[in-house]
């Protein structure tokens, strides 16, 4: 029998692992790496200043089957990892796209040293749990802000369309029902690019799907395992 792949979780511009903290004590858990990109968190490589480069840098170290999760820009980073390393056995995008570009406004904020409050609070749905907001604020300190410049620069001068158009890989988009950073045609445009994808829409849910609805997402995750094994 085949062995499931493991959920390689890939997080977003700005983040560490810690954002995947609440889908890992899901029952997905177990069957999910976390791991913190490069100049993030405990990884004290070099920020990459491209996509390409990232997925390079984790490609380099793949050497079992996956299916890879990427968050925003580490949907991104997923793109170009599936098409570099045939590891990659299905993709997740969670609240992704196949571009992502940033308002000039977040990224001069900041290249000032602040994380601009209207990006901080457009990230999540307006309904979201206060508790979890004040997380996520002490989350901000846990990277700095030239090292999220980077991320969202990385993220603004990206297109995956092609790349993306071109994977022969299963694919799921995840989608929170109420994200304000992602282009409003997202999902129609990814399934016109490629035919492989299967959406998921999460009510009540923001950008940060892992965060605020982390059992929808496990079970979404689940569903998307088991239909990509009986391949």
């Amino acid at each position: 029998m085949h062995h499931p792949s493991k959920f390689l979780l890939l997080h977003g511009a700005g983040g560490t692992r810690s954002k995947w903290r609440r889908l890992l004590q899901t029952e997905v858990g177990s069957e999910c790496i976390a791991v913190d990109l490069p100049g993030h968190g405990s990884n004290h490589g070099l920020v990459p200043k491209t996509i390409s480069d990232y997925a390079a840098i984790i490609s380099s170290d793949l050497a079992e089957d996956v299916v890879v999760v990427g968050h925003s820009m580490g949907g991104l980073i997923g793109i170009e990892l599936a098409a570099m390393n045939p590891h990659v056995r299905g993709l997740v995008l969670v609240a992704s796209h196949a571009r992502l570009p940033v308002g000039e406004s977040v990224l001069t904020a900041l290249q000032q040293g602040e994380f601009p409050d209207g990006l901080f609070y457009a990230s999540y749905a307006k309904s979201v749990d206060p508790g979890l907001l004040e997380e996520e604020r002490g989350e901000l300190g846990l990277v700095s802000s030239a090292t999220a410049h980077t991320d969202f620069a990385a993220c603004h001068a990206y297109d995956g369309e092609l790349t993306f158009s071109r994977l022969d890989i299963p694919i799921l988009a995840v989608y929170g029902a109420q994200d304000r950073l992602l282009p409003k045609d997202a999902k129609t445009r990814l399934q016109t690019l490629n035919t492989h994808v299967m959406a998921r829409d999460i009510p009540q849910c923001g950008h940060y799907i892992m965060l605020e609805r982390p059992e929808e997402l496990a079970d979404a995750l689940q569903s998307f395992g088991g239909a990509r094994r009986s391949r």
